[in-house]
């Protein structure tokens, strides 16, 4: 799915959200679009109200929930996990990286040991001292 959602696209994601169903990309373009578009954000309010009032009604909790305080918390604990899978990727795209420049590295060493000692490892004394 596109990272802009239209509204339409948006509404129907809003029971998959609540449900915990939407992948990272989905997620991360559902909160978007719900941060920014005033009528959505009111449909997946009123789900949730729908949902989670009648489960604190349940649970005899009626004494001062915040319902928009649970959403609002909702989003923002799902922005945090965007962030991490952010971050997380990051780190293991570089990881990926280093491992395939330290097995060329090998591979020239074993394979080509006069290249590795006239021109890797002079290069590689410069970067790493």
């Amino acid at each position: 799915m596109s990272t802009k959602l239209t509204c339409k696209q948006a509404q129907k994601m809003i029971r998959a959200y609540l449900d915990d169903e939407l992948n990272g990309r989905d997620s991360a373009a559902f909160i978007s679009h719900i941060r920014n578009c005033e009528s959505c954000r009111y449909e997946l309010e009123t789900s949730f109200i729908m949902d989670y009032a009648v489960q604190y009604l349940d649970e005899d909790k009626v004494d001062g929930f915040d319902i928009k305080g649970l959403l609002d918390k909702r989003i923002q604990e799902g922005e945090k996990r965007m962030t991490t899978r952010r971050v997380l990727g990051i780190l293991l795209w570089a990881a990926v990286i280093v491992m395939a420049l330290a097995i060329i590295i090998i591979l020239v060493m074993l394979l080509a040991p006069d290249f590795y000692s006239t021109v890797i490892f002079p290069i590689s004394r410069l970067l790493f001292t």
